[in-house]
């Protein structure tokens, strides 16, 4: 492409009857961009347009595809005779149609490897399970001297991994979207900058475009870098707003950059570093229109809120959901509002006006007060205030680590309730800085050091308190098993290099140890040493102390804290550990999770759990028990044994047509879920009353996001259908759906054990109260471990 882009610009300048008459062109080397594709078609149009793909390590080329009018993006077609293709997942899994993956080849036309390089030859030439051909045990990770003569070509099929993302589309055919190597990670998550910069280039009035990363940390922003078609007049706003409809808000760009032309090598190909810096681009580059400013106090507050919520830039026009906003997101809206401004405003608000103008006009209401229409009063303070309180003796639980408590001591050494973590770290680690890291965690957070203790009450009952250790650095065990992993004398890689034999023995056996709740600790550690260059790292918590979304705090944390152990020389001594959280800019804890556990029961404590509870009463009068068609009877008594698991994949196109329903709908990717759901088990129940659980984060409080504990509850969600199923439409479903998620969310705090007693169930040992189904959406905040 980079060749016939500018031998076509000479074609073009010549007459029709002077132009070569091309029977054919093909195009490889390098991605074919649509704009290309178009220019060529239009300046030879009885030329057949081919789209060649193929790595040397492939014999050149090795798919192609015909490149037809109106095609919305070229791809690379099928494979040519002596070739395979496979579209993998990082498992060297096959993915579904429709879904992305990376291309792996295979075939007689592959090379056996790189000259020399068995190392390189073991990461990208790998064993092909797909074909008939037997694998030699000689042959396998590219241990064998590719240049011995008696070498059977024949013997252990391969296939090549070209690193190479694509996607295999429904008719067969792959799309070319991207080197895997240009993913980045910005906060926790995974981005295809090629994707976005797809998305660009199909709007209206842009004639190309390329994006970059730029800063680090919490600074770290997407920079577009936009080149108009000649008399656009597109501002950052618009293309910010279309974005925002096609892609997740993670990979919608902060900045928008105007450049007349992007920047180009000597061969004509991008170069990615002479892109300007955002704050460095020439002088009316930037577009200044990007958004309205807000107008009013109240559109002042929640833009900032949005802003930090949402992780992006916004206006009065913005709308929550289409910029990425869901329920876990909006709960932490509305949270942030009650802590600045002392004003409840419910959570239905947000859904019913999802615009930030509309919502401040909402909260300009409710801060009005009824006999001063022009007076804006001071926030008030909440009913219970949450503060600091005293450590000197013992200390309640909350409600949910109660409920776990009662679990312990019904079955005690029962690894059901453990969290573990398991991460390969690959690169030289520091392992004083690791073992620094977690001990200033552990001095951090109070809950990493508690145990749970009870104590005889005056009335003969045993009561569990929880009682805060001093902090002292957790035991992080090394094992060493390079002593039996490396190379053979011959310098071949041994059978077990890794150590991944033992290394899976050790694994189980770690995970697989309970815990004693008394006695603790909660969090345990251990390291594994595979090679010099690579460490397994397992961490395993009870769920007492933790949660899935402490998961991401703790590991987000650990990564600062490692970065800033490397740099000092001290951290064995509590006061480095202490000053270690000060120099990794972690920002101090408001309160800890003792805290919040005792305000929870005072606040529950008075007309605030009366309230919740008569909304339960109403919500779950007469629920019925969920009578699924199954296999086999229910036994009299729960045997707790698992049944079969099914796991299947979503093509992207049902996934992006599911979020778009949720946006029109002013709703959430989980409502519209939920009501699917909640359709299914009608139809195979037969039944029109469906209540199922769902955990939510309870995390209400702004305080809370930030700490490791035990937060999660679980709500009663129940859908009524119409006793003729064609008496309404999945639109009257989901609307009813989002009726009962909101009212649900708007009384969180009643814990489930609470519920249970206050409703009284028919108890029945052969089902669980209330629902009988769980139904959950992991979309809390993530965590990928970066270690410098």
């Amino acid at each position: 492409p980079t060749v016939w882009r500018t031998m076509l610009a000479a074609l073009e300048a010549l007459s029709v009857r002077k132009r070569p008459e091309f029977g054919a062109v093909l195009l490889g080397g390098e991605a074919l961009t649509l704009e290309l594709a178009a220019r060529t078609r239009e300046v030879l149009p009885w030329a057949a347009l081919w789209n060649v793909y193929g790595p040397t390590e492939a014999t050149a080329n090795a798919l192609l595809g015909r490149v037809r009018a109106g095609v919305v993006e070229p791809d690379i077609g099928r494979p040519l005779a002596g070739h395979r293709a496979y579209v993998l997942d990082r498992l060297l899994r096959p993915v579904t149609l429709g879904s992305d993956g990376e291309l792996v080849l295979g075939g007689a036309a592959l090379a056996r490897g790189y000259l020399g390089r068995p190392g390189r030859t073991a990461e990208t030439f790998v064993p092909d399970p797909f074909t008939e051909r037997p694998h030699a045990a000689d042959d396998v990770g590219g241990a064998d001297r590719l240049d011995d003569p008696t070498r059977d070509p024949d013997v252990g099929a391969r296939m090549y991994r070209t690193g190479d993302r694509v996607r295999h589309r429904a008719d067969g055919r792959v799309l070319f979207l991207g080197r895997i190597d240009q993913q980045i990670k910005l906060r926790g998550l995974r981005i295809e900058l090629g994707e976005i910069e797809s998305q660009l280039r199909r709007l209206e009035g842009v004639a190309d475009a390329a994006v970059m990363l730029h800063g680090d940390g919490d600074a770290a922003r997407l920079v577009a870098y936009v080149v108009r078609d000649e008399g656009s007049h597109i501002t950052e706003a618009a293309m910010h707003a279309r974005l925002s409809h096609s892609l997740p808000a993670a990979m919608v760009p902060a900045r928008y950059v105007m450049l007349d032309a992007l920047p180009r090598t000597a061969t004509d190909k991008l170069d990615r570093r002479a892109l300007p810096a955002p704050d460095e681009a020439p002088r009316g580059a930037l577009d200044d229109t990007a958004f309205e400013l807000p107008e009013t106090e109240e559109e002042s507050i929640l833009a900032e809120i949005w802003a930090d919520v949402l992780d992006q830039a916004v206006g009065p026009s913005s709308h929550f959901f289409r910029l990425g906003g869901h329920s876990l997101l909006a709960t932490r809206v509305v949270a942030r509002v009650r802590a600045e401004l002392g004003v409840r405003l419910p959570l239905r608000a947000l859904f019913e006006q999802p615009t930030l103008r509309d919502l401040a006009t909402t909260l300009a209401d409710l801060r009005r007060p009824a006999d001063a229409a022009d007076a804006m009063p001071a926030a008030a303070p909440p009913a219970v205030p949450l503060e600091h309180v005293p450590r000197g003796g013992d200390l309640p639980l909350s409600f949910a680590q109660e409920r776990l408590w009662l679990l312990d001591q019904l079955q005690p050494g029962d690894v059901s309730y453990t969290l573990p973590i398991d991460l390969l770290l690959e690169g030289v680690l520091d392992v004083r800085a690791l073992a620094g890291a977690f001990a200033a965690l552990i001095a951090r957070h109070e809950s990493l050091r508690t145990r749970f203790v009870a104590v005889d009450a005056s009335d003969g009952q045993r009561v569990p308190f929880q009682r805060i250790d001093p902090p002292t650095p957790p035991p992080l065990p090394l094992v060493d098993l390079t002593a039996i992993a490396g190379v053979d004398e011959s310098g071949m890689r041994a059978p077990d290099a890794d150590g991944a034999t033992l290394a899976a023995a050790l694994q189980q056996t770690f995970f697989a140890a309970p815990f004693d709740l008394a006695r603790g600790p909660l969090l345990r550690l251990r390291l594994l040493r595979l090679r010099p260059d690579r460490h397994r790292l397992m961490i395993t918590m009870h769920h007492i102390v933790s949660d899935g979304w402490s998961t991401g705090v703790l590991l987000n944390e650990l990564a600062a804290l490692y970065a800033a152990a490397r740099t000092v020389s001290d951290v064995d001594g509590l006061r480095r550990v202490r000053g270690l959280v000060r120099y990794a800019k972690l920002a101090p804890l408001p309160v800890q999770y003792a805290d919040i556990a005792v305000w929870q029961r005072r606040m529950l404590a008075g007309g605030e759990m009366t309230r919740q509870l008569d909304h339960w009463r109403a919500a779950l009068d007469a629920l019925p028990v969920l009578e699924l068609p199954v296999d086999r009877p229910r036994t009299a008594i729960a045997a707790g044994r698992p049944g079969a698991s099914v796991r299947f994949r979503l093509p992207v196109a049902v996934g992006d047509a599911l979020k778009a329903l949720a946006q029109r709908r002013e709703s959430t990717l989980f409502i519209v879920l939920l009501a699917l759901f909640h359709t299914l088990l009608a139809r195979l129940s037969g039944q029109r009353d469906v209540a199922v659980g769902s955990p939510i984060a309870g995390r209400n409080l702004p305080e809370t996001e930030g700490q490791i504990g035990f937060f999660v509850n679980t709500l009663v969600l129940r859908t009524r259908f119409a006793r003729d199923p064609r008496g309404e439409t999945f639109d009257d479903v989901l609307a009813r759906v989002r009726d009962t998620v909101l009212d649900a969310f708007a009384h969180p705090d009643v814990p489930f054990e609470r519920l249970v007693a206050e409703l009284q169930p028919t108890r029945d040992l052969a089902i669980t109260p209330l629902f009988q189904v769980l139904f959950g959406l992991q979309n809390q905040p993530g965590a990928a471990l970066a270690l410098p």
